[in-house]
């Protein structure tokens, strides 16, 4: 299996981005290489191509995954940094 996504029930995954993916698969690997429930998003360069929850944007739109239009909290942290001196005898 590539990879499962499991959003919640009516209330899905949203802005999924997966792109520039390519999975090996093992000889004996199942028929479906992806599931996924309740997700939304898109695709683009990804091999073995998704289902149609997520479409796929083609090759020349790579750089289609360009959400959230808004930055992250997690950008915005700073991390702060301290020192501790030991004097050794």
């Amino acid at each position: 299996m590539a990879a499962r996504l499991e959003g919640i029930e009516g209330d899905p995954f949203t802005q999924i981005c997966i792109a520039n993916v390519t999975i090996g698969m093992a000889a004996k690997a199942k028929k479906v290489p992806w599931t996924y429930t309740d997700v939304e998003g898109i695709t683009s360069g990804v091999s073995p191509r998704p289902c149609d929850l997520l479409p796929d944007q083609g090759q020349k739109k790579i750089t289609a995954c360009d959400f959230p239009a808004e930055p992250l909290s997690i950008n915005r942290v700073v991390l702060k940094t301290c020192t501790y001196r030991v004097n050794h005898m």
